[in-house]
Protein backbone atom coordinates (compact mmCIF):
# COMPACT_ATOMS: atom_id res chain seq x y z
CA UNK A 1 0.00 0.00 0.00
CA UNK A 2 1.13 3.53 -0.74
CA UNK A 3 0.63 6.78 1.17
CA UNK A 4 -2.56 7.02 3.24
CA UNK A 5 -3.37 3.36 2.67
CA UNK A 6 -3.97 3.82 -1.07
CA UNK A 7 -2.49 1.59 -3.70
CA UNK A 8 0.34 3.16 -5.75
CA UNK A 9 -1.74 2.76 -8.93
CA UNK A 10 -4.50 4.97 -7.52
CA UNK A 11 -2.00 7.70 -6.65
CA UNK A 12 -0.35 7.47 -10.08
CA UNK A 13 -3.74 7.61 -11.81
CA UNK A 14 -4.79 10.64 -9.77
CA UNK A 15 -1.48 12.36 -10.54
CA UNK A 16 -1.80 11.62 -14.24
CA UNK A 17 -5.38 12.96 -14.26
CA UNK A 18 -4.25 16.17 -12.54
CA UNK A 19 -1.40 16.62 -15.01
CA UNK A 20 -3.69 16.09 -18.00
CA UNK A 21 -6.22 18.53 -16.59
CA UNK A 22 -3.49 21.15 -16.20
CA UNK A 23 -2.32 20.58 -19.78
CA UNK A 24 -5.82 20.82 -21.22
CA UNK A 25 -6.46 24.05 -19.33
CA UNK A 26 -3.10 25.48 -20.33
CA UNK A 27 -3.47 28.76 -22.25
CA UNK A 28 -0.42 27.88 -24.34
CA UNK A 29 -2.30 24.95 -25.89
CA UNK A 30 -5.49 26.93 -26.40
CA UNK A 31 -3.98 29.69 -28.56
CA UNK A 32 -5.59 30.04 -31.94
CA UNK A 33 -3.33 29.98 -34.98
CA UNK A 34 -3.86 31.09 -38.55
CA UNK A 35 -2.07 29.60 -41.55
CA UNK A 36 -2.51 30.92 -45.09
CA UNK A 37 -2.28 28.81 -48.21
CA UNK A 38 -1.93 29.88 -51.84
CA UNK A 39 -4.21 28.24 -54.39
CA UNK A 40 -2.13 25.97 -56.63
CA UNK A 41 -4.54 23.88 -58.67
CA UNK A 42 -6.66 25.64 -61.32
CA UNK A 43 -9.90 24.70 -59.55
CA UNK A 44 -8.54 26.07 -56.23
CA UNK A 45 -7.72 29.39 -57.95
CA UNK A 46 -11.17 29.46 -59.56
CA UNK A 47 -12.89 28.83 -56.22
CA UNK A 48 -10.79 31.01 -53.90
CA UNK A 49 -8.85 33.45 -56.05
CA UNK A 50 -5.60 33.81 -54.12
CA UNK A 51 -6.09 31.08 -51.53
CA UNK A 52 -7.47 30.22 -48.11
CA UNK A 53 -6.55 31.05 -44.52
CA UNK A 54 -7.52 28.64 -41.74
CA UNK A 55 -8.03 29.60 -38.12
CA UNK A 56 -7.45 26.60 -35.89
CA UNK A 57 -6.49 25.47 -32.44
CA UNK A 58 -3.82 22.83 -31.76
CA UNK A 59 -5.11 19.95 -29.63
CA UNK A 60 -3.41 18.03 -26.87
CA UNK A 61 -2.64 15.05 -29.11
CA UNK A 62 -0.93 17.12 -31.84
CA UNK A 63 -3.93 17.39 -34.15
CA UNK A 64 -5.82 20.58 -34.95
CA UNK A 65 -9.39 21.76 -34.61
CA UNK A 66 -10.36 24.19 -37.38
CA UNK A 67 -12.91 26.85 -36.41
CA UNK A 68 -13.19 28.85 -39.61
CA UNK A 69 -11.61 29.59 -42.94
CA UNK A 70 -11.34 32.80 -44.91
CA UNK A 71 -10.57 33.77 -48.46
CA UNK A 72 -7.05 35.18 -48.55
CA UNK A 73 -6.98 38.64 -50.09
CA UNK A 74 -10.75 38.79 -50.56
CA UNK A 75 -13.78 39.27 -48.39
CA UNK A 76 -15.39 36.02 -47.26
CA UNK A 77 -15.29 33.69 -44.28
CA UNK A 78 -17.14 30.59 -43.14
CA UNK A 79 -17.29 28.72 -39.88
CA UNK A 80 -16.89 24.96 -39.69
CA UNK A 81 -17.58 22.35 -37.05
CA UNK A 82 -16.16 18.84 -36.69
CA UNK A 83 -18.38 16.21 -38.31
CA UNK A 84 -18.76 12.47 -38.18
CA UNK A 85 -18.16 10.28 -41.22
CA UNK A 86 -21.61 8.83 -40.61
CA UNK A 87 -23.07 12.09 -41.95
CA UNK A 88 -21.66 11.18 -45.38
CA UNK A 89 -23.57 7.92 -45.71
CA UNK A 90 -22.50 4.41 -46.64
CA UNK A 91 -18.75 4.05 -47.06
CA UNK A 92 -17.92 7.44 -45.55
CA UNK A 93 -14.72 9.13 -46.62
CA UNK A 94 -13.21 5.99 -48.14
CA UNK A 95 -16.07 5.78 -50.65
CA UNK A 96 -15.77 9.46 -51.62
CA UNK A 97 -12.03 10.22 -51.62
CA UNK A 98 -10.48 6.76 -51.52
CA UNK A 99 -9.24 4.57 -48.68
CA UNK A 100 -5.60 5.67 -49.06
CA UNK A 101 -6.15 9.44 -48.91
CA UNK A 102 -4.36 10.97 -45.92
CA UNK A 103 -7.02 13.67 -45.59
CA UNK A 104 -9.30 12.56 -42.77
CA UNK A 105 -10.29 15.69 -40.78
CA UNK A 106 -13.97 16.18 -41.65
CA UNK A 107 -15.70 19.52 -41.01
CA UNK A 108 -19.22 20.58 -41.87
CA UNK A 109 -19.47 24.08 -43.30
CA UNK A 110 -22.05 26.03 -41.31
CA UNK A 111 -24.40 28.55 -42.88
CA UNK A 112 -23.00 31.33 -40.67
CA UNK A 113 -21.18 34.24 -42.28
CA UNK A 114 -20.52 33.33 -45.93
CA UNK A 115 -20.88 29.57 -45.45
CA UNK A 116 -23.94 29.31 -47.69
CA UNK A 117 -22.17 31.20 -50.49
CA UNK A 118 -19.11 28.96 -50.21
CA UNK A 119 -21.32 25.85 -50.33
CA UNK A 120 -22.97 27.11 -53.53
CA UNK A 121 -19.59 27.90 -55.10
CA UNK A 122 -17.81 24.68 -54.10
CA UNK A 123 -20.74 22.29 -54.52
CA UNK A 124 -23.41 23.70 -56.84
CA UNK A 125 -26.97 22.60 -55.96
CA UNK A 126 -25.91 21.29 -52.54
CA UNK A 127 -27.59 22.47 -49.37
CA UNK A 128 -24.95 20.97 -47.06
CA UNK A 129 -21.22 20.65 -47.56
CA UNK A 130 -18.13 19.42 -45.78
CA UNK A 131 -14.41 20.04 -46.08
CA UNK A 132 -11.97 17.19 -45.69
CA UNK A 133 -8.52 18.42 -44.73
CA UNK A 134 -5.13 16.86 -44.53
CA UNK A 135 -2.91 17.59 -41.54
CA UNK A 136 -2.41 21.31 -40.93
CA UNK A 137 1.29 21.67 -40.21
CA UNK A 138 3.64 24.62 -40.40
CA UNK A 139 5.40 24.79 -43.75
CA UNK A 140 3.46 21.91 -45.34
CA UNK A 141 1.12 22.08 -48.33
CA UNK A 142 -2.55 21.21 -47.95
CA UNK A 143 -5.07 19.22 -49.97
CA UNK A 144 -8.75 19.99 -49.38
CA UNK A 145 -11.71 17.96 -50.59
CA UNK A 146 -15.18 19.53 -50.81
CA UNK A 147 -18.07 17.14 -50.35
CA UNK A 148 -21.71 18.12 -50.80
CA UNK A 149 -25.09 16.50 -50.57
CA UNK A 150 -26.95 15.65 -53.76
CA UNK A 151 -30.45 17.07 -53.23
CA UNK A 152 -31.96 14.63 -55.76
CA UNK A 153 -30.54 11.38 -54.36
CA UNK A 154 -29.75 12.54 -50.83
CA UNK A 155 -26.30 10.93 -51.10
CA UNK A 156 -22.99 12.68 -50.56
CA UNK A 157 -20.75 13.42 -53.53
CA UNK A 158 -17.22 14.67 -54.05
CA UNK A 159 -17.46 18.18 -55.48
CA UNK A 160 -13.76 18.83 -55.93
CA UNK A 161 -10.23 18.34 -54.69
CA UNK A 162 -8.18 21.51 -54.25
CA UNK A 163 -4.42 21.88 -53.86
CA UNK A 164 -2.84 24.65 -51.77
CA UNK A 165 0.77 25.53 -50.94
CA UNK A 166 1.75 26.85 -47.53
CA UNK A 167 2.24 30.62 -47.51
CA UNK A 168 2.76 31.53 -43.86
CA UNK A 169 1.44 32.02 -40.37
CA UNK A 170 -0.45 35.07 -39.15
CA UNK A 171 0.56 36.24 -35.71
CA UNK A 172 -2.55 36.88 -33.65
CA UNK A 173 -2.59 39.46 -30.87
CA UNK A 174 -2.73 38.30 -27.29
CA UNK A 175 -6.15 39.14 -25.87
CA UNK A 176 -7.34 38.92 -22.29
CA UNK A 177 -9.03 35.76 -21.06
CA UNK A 178 -12.79 35.97 -20.58
CA UNK A 179 -13.93 34.88 -17.14
CA UNK A 180 -16.98 33.06 -18.54
CA UNK A 181 -15.07 30.50 -20.59
CA UNK A 182 -11.40 30.80 -19.60
CA UNK A 183 -10.24 30.82 -23.22
CA UNK A 184 -8.29 33.54 -24.97
CA UNK A 185 -10.38 35.69 -27.29
CA UNK A 186 -9.55 35.95 -30.96
CA UNK A 187 -10.48 39.03 -32.98
CA UNK A 188 -12.94 38.40 -35.79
Amino acid sequence: MGFGGRAPGVIATAGLAAALTALVASPALAKDKMYSYDAVSPNARALTGVGLTFEFRPTLMGATRVDRFMLTGRSGAAEVKPASEGALGKGGLAALIGPDAKERALYQITLKRDGDAFIRAACPNSTKAWLVLGPIRYGEDLRVHAIGDDPVTGKSRLCGTFEFSFRGEWKLPELPVRAEDDEPRTPL
